[in-house]
């Protein structure tokens, strides 16, 4: 005898037991009738949990197809009106966005060159004002040390010639006596 199938693809257990019934004593027909029961329990648990997780996939797949679909619409719509004209436009706000970045980055570099720049020029300025500075103090303390001593040699030429004043005084005294 053959083994034969149900249309669900299950395997007959009777059929089993008939096939192995001729060639075994009755205990061994017993435990492998047993066996075999739990087997094809088995089996039959396995393809159920196999058939439930196919038409899951298979939900599944369907809802895959249909937001493909979405996608697939939403691409040829775009595709649709994305003309020459809005091309154009796209490269347009693209190009000015690119141009206004590298501006900024530019007035930015620029900036602190600018500003490295003059930082450097006034420091070069400051020194040189200071060394003038210095210098015009110098030359004043210099000048005004001389004409202190210019000033307390006058003084001392006038205290003398007032000295002397008195005494021109007193001889002009004594010839105008004398001429009279």
């Amino acid at each position: 005898a053959v083994v034969s199938t149900q249309s669900t693809g299950a395997i007959k257990l009777h059929d089993i037991v008939t096939y192995t019934g001729n060639c075994c004593s009755t205990q061994v027909q017993r435990d492998l009738s047993v066996t075999l029961s739990r087997l094809l329990t088995s089996v039959n648990n396995g393809a159920a949990t196999l058939q439930k997780q196919i038409a899951e996939l298979s939900g599944e797949i369907s809802r895959s197809k249909d937001i493909g679909a979405v996608y697939v619409g939403l691409y040829g719509y775009e595709r649709l009106k994305y003309t020459d004209r809005a091309m154009e436009r796209r490269f347009k706000q693209q190009f000015c966005d690119y141009a206004a970045i590298k501006l900024h980055d530019i007035v930015t570099y620029t900036g602190n060159c600018c500003s490295t720049q003059v930082q450097r020029d006034l420091s070069v300025t400051l020194s040189r004002l200071l060394t003038s500075v210095n210098n015009g103090a110098a030359t004043l303390q210099k000048q005004i040390a001389e004409l202190s001593g210019e000033i307390s040699r006058s003084k001392d030429i006038f205290d003398g010639s007032f000295a002397r004043g008195l005494e021109v005084g007193e001889f002009r005294e004594d010839i105008s006596h004398f001429l009279r």
